[in-house]
């Protein structure tokens, strides 16, 4: 059972979706308004938000991008748009999922459980260890903690998960679907366009803290790669 924070504009979607994750076992907070809605998201009991793009005020789009300047919510974003630019940019600002309407329940309710079950994984486990250091890179899964050079970059739990898979092996080639397969586990309608939205949104959060990352390399038609920078001898 999680708690998930729904936002619609349209009360008849809200009223379906709720009846619909509430028959799953889990608690639903409904909204209409983002703004309303931001203002509670950040209550930590919160699993996932699951938002339409279209929202009265302020669009999905520019809340996920507020959202994204302090907090790690997992969210699913819903869409009218038949728009593969919209769908893109949502990735890009930090979305999990994407989902157009009209959605069957049957496959939102399984994407809703796939992201779920990526957060938990990067909560839990299960791994043979739970902190990682590659460098100036310093990972750890029970505290959902990323360092780069001692500087906190917060990543959502698909980015943590991209990067986890990319840096556990660095210097290993890795495709783009072994990728998805490590994070995103048996997701639906999952591409590989997801993987490269993640991979641009963990460039530049690391080159916000330091303008001259350049550890996740792109390899054309084979994949990435995770540079392990070497730590420099002092005479």
């Amino acid at each position: 059972m999680a708690q998930i924070v729904l936002v619609d504009s349209d009360r008849s979607t809200l009223v379906t979706f709720s009846r619909l994750l509430e028959s799953d076992g889990h608690r639903v907070l409904s909204f209409v308004d983002g703004d309303v809605a931001l203002r509670d998201i950040s209550n930590p009991l919160n699993a996932l938000l699951v938002m339409s793009t279209a929202l009265p005020a302020t669009s999905g789009l520019d809340l996920l991008r507020r959202l994204r300047l302090s907090n790690t919510l997992p969210v699913i974003l819903l869409s009218d748009a038949r728009s593969d630019t919209e769908e893109a940019f949502g990735l890009h600002l930090g979305a999990d999922d994407y989902i157009r309407k009209p959605a069957a329940p049957r496959v939102l309710l399984e994407r809703i459980r796939a992201v779920l079950r990526r957060t938990r994984q990067t909560a839990t486990g299960p791994v043979l260890t739970s902190r990682m250091m590659r460098g100036p890179l310093m990972m750890d899964r029970d505290s959902h903690e990323v360092r780069w050079n001692g500087c906190a970059v917060g990543l959502t739990a698909t980015e943590f998960n991209v990067l986890w898979t990319l840096a556990d092996r660095p210097g290993t080639v890795l495709e783009r679907a072994r990728i998805l397969d490590a994070a995103y586990g048996t997701d639906l309608g999952v591409t590989d366009r997801c993987i490269d939205s993640q991979i641009k949104r963990l460039r530049m959060k690391f080159r916000k803290v330091d303008p001259d990352f350049d550890n996740i390399e792109t390899l054309y038609a084979l994949g990435y790669r995770f540079i392990q920078q070497q730590v420099q001898a002092v005479a």
